[in-house]
């Protein structure tokens, strides 16, 4: 059995090809927004940071267990 933060990182590897397997999906429902991924899953998003991060912390969803990405409008991408 792996440890915890091996979990961690290969959950995040995970998390990490889904957004790119699914980029365009997400920029169609998403474009010029924050977005959380955890378990695959989009489960937080919003155009402004600050919300964003009051949304994150309101779901109690810790920083170390999820992805951030900024979709831009277009394939380029910012990552957090």
């Amino acid at each position: 059995m792996g440890t915890t933060i091996e979990h961690e990182l290969d959950q995040l590897e995970e998390d990490s090809e889904w957004l790119h397997s699914h980029y365009n999906d997400l920029v169609g429902r998403f474009s010029e927004e924050f977005i959380a991924i955890k378990n695959q899953h989009v489960t937080a998003h919003h155009r402004n940071l600050e919300n964003f991060k009051k949304e994150l912390k309101d779901k109690e969803v810790k920083s170390s267990e999820i992805l951030i990405q900024y979709i831009k409008d277009k394939r380029g991408s910012v990552y957090l």
